[in-house]
């Protein structure tokens, strides 16, 4: 049952070698999320009115209005 598993990891290539290289980009990879974080929150932050006001537009004042016209062309 050894043999069988150490001959599956050796079929996987050199794990440790790539695990080693993974572990040490990590460090670069999350300072690089942490540095990208901020500019995407205040992206997010500037957009923030701009979608609520789309939001509330084409979710209620305008069908209010559609209402609102189909009600006097009736009158």
């Amino acid at each position: 049952m050894l043999d069988n598993f150490i001959k599956g990891i050796s079929m996987l290539g050199d794990v440790p070698a790539a695990m080693k290289k993974a572990a040490s980009e990590l460090p670069g990879a999350l300072e690089k999320a942490a540095n990208d974080l901020p500019r995407g929150l205040q992206k997010a932050a500037e957009d923030l009115p701009k979608g609520v006001s789309a939001f509330v537009n084409e979710g209620f004042i305008e069908p209010m209005q559609e209402d609102l016209d189909t009600l006097r062309d009736q009158s």
